[in-house]
C-alpha cells in the first residue's frame, strides 16, 4: 500500500461515524422496534447491548440524541441513560 493511501485515513475529508455511545433504558416497557428505527435515523452501526440497551455511533451530542429520542417515542427524560464511550476509557487509568 502506499504511503499517500495509508495516511487518507487520517483525512478531514474522510467521512467520520462519530462517537460511540450506549444507550439504556430503565422502563420496563418500551416500543422495542420504534426505539431502534429512530436510533438508526440518527445513527450508525446499532446493535443490541443487554436487554434494554443498544450501542451504536452517532454524530450528534448526547443531549441531543435523548431530545430527538423523546420527541420520536413514546419514552420520558427520566428513563434514559445515554454513555459516551469515551469516557469509560479514562476509568481504566
Amino acid at each position: 500500500m502506499a504511503i499517500k493511501k495509508y495516511f487518507e485515513i487520517f483525512s478531514p475529508k474522510r467521512e467520520k461515524l462519530g462517537l460511540d455511545y450506549i444507550f439504556n433504558v430503565k422502563a420496563k416497557q418500551f416500543d422495542r422496534a420504534d426505539l431502534e428505527k429512530t436510533l438508526k435515523e440518527i445513527g450508525v452501526y446499532l446493535r443490541a447491548y443487554g436487554e434494554t440497551g443498544y450501542r451504536f455511533n452517532s454524530k450528534l451530542a448526547p443531549e441531543k440524541i435523548i431530545d430527538y429520542v423523546i420527541d420520536h417515542t413514546n419514552l420520558k427524560r427520566d428513563e434514559i441513560d445515554i454513555i459516551n464511550t469515551i469516557a469509560m476509557h479514562s476509568l481504566r487509568i
